[in-house]
């Protein structure tokens, strides 16, 4: 017989298999340490679970988020309810001291605007002489007056410095 001989035959293939395991070992290396990476994350993200499973934990964050959702509507509404108030309150009170008749005294008459963000309200005045003190009201919507101003209420209403 002419040839190698059947044990000589195997042998060709001895150096072929021994790469392969070479390369399957270090498959089988880099697969334990991804598995070893994966535990100890999934061992960080459970240290905070306590006593319960991780399935518990995530329903209980789930239900605090829904509360918490719902309270976050319930003051978005407590909220817009508040900014329509707000809209109808005073927020512009001016007082204009002035003297309603020369050579009275002091200023002890005086214009006062209040009114809201829309400049809808009232103007009060008080006229102050010797003998008597007359006050006034006149409603204001949007900054006028169906009524005659004096200077001095036109003034406060425009926003005018106390004198």
């Amino acid at each position: 017989m002419d040839g190698p001989t059947l044990p000589q035959k195997g042998l060709k293939h001895v150096p072929t298999l021994a790469a392969v395991d070479a390369v399957l070992a270090l498959l089988l290396i880099a697969l334990a340490w991804s598995h070893l990476a994966t535990r100890a994350r999934f061992r960080r993200l459970l240290k905070g679970a306590g006593q319960g499973n991780l399935e518990e934990l995530l329903l209980t964050q789930q239900a605090q988020l829904e509360t918490v959702g719902r309270e976050l509507a319930d003051l978005k509404a407590a909220q817009a309810v508040l900014n329509r108030r707000v809209d109808t309150c005073v927020v512009r009170p001016r007082i204009l001291r002035f003297n309603a008749f020369q050579g009275t005294g002091s200023d002890l008459s005086f214009a006062l605007a209040l009114t809201d963000s829309a400049g809808n309200g009232a103007v009060l005045s008080s006229i102050y002489g010797r003998d008597e003190c007359r006050m006034y009201a006149k409603p204001v919507e949007q900054g006028r007056s169906t009524y005659t101003l004096s200077d001095e209420e036109r003034r406060v209403l425009s926003g005018g410095a106390a004198e």
